[in-house]
């Protein structure tokens, strides 16, 4: 992380990745959403959080999840006070808070890339990728409107539509 050593000074944005488990009991999203939820009382802010879960990893029958393996990516911005003097300090935390969601860790974590404060775009850390994890999210437009591209031609569509169609109800 070059002048700075290893250190991730307050503020500082990180990308974590990691490879986690659900729990017969819990399915992915609800572990995630524990994980996050700690992980702001731990004095992180959760700035976004994604996992290759799919639709069985948000779905339990008659209280029962099918267990799997996902990946998940979350950025979190460091709001300790304090920053952390390396970033595996910072995967210990997470770990922790993983383990006590689903009683087991990661069984593979990494932090990629840090963003100090006042710096424009990430450095890597020399941690590699977590294979399978969600890319990080970016942040330009093109890119969001890109993805949130079917939502907006719906919600186009509907102010559009909608009119019409209750123009030939009143009829």
């Amino acid at each position: 992380m070059g002048a700075l050593g290893d250190m991730v000074p307050d503020q500082s944005v990180i990308t974590y990745q990691g490879t986690w488990q659900n729990t017969a009991t819990q399915t992915a999203a609800a572990v995630l959403q524990a994980v996050t939820a700690a992980l702001t009382q731990d004095g992180f802010q959760v700035r976004n959080s994604s996992s290759d879960a799919g639709i069985w990893g948000s779905t339990a029958l008659l209280g029962f999840a099918e267990e799997i393996t996902f990946h998940v990516t979350l950025q979190l911005q460091v709001a300790n006070g304090q920053g952390f003097a390396d970033p595996n300090d910072i995967i210990s935390v997470i770990r922790h808070e993983v383990y006590v969601a689903t009683g087991q860790f990661p069984s593979a974590d990494s932090i990629p890339s840090v963003q100090v404060p006042g710096s424009t775009a990430p450095t890597p850390t020399g941690q590699p990728n977590v294979a399978g994890a969600p890319p990080p999210p970016s942040t330009s437009l093109t890119d969001w409107l890109n993805q949130n591209a079917s939502w907006l031609a719906l919600g186009v569509g509907a102010v559009v539509l909608l009119p019409m169609l209750m123009g030939m109800v009143e009829r």
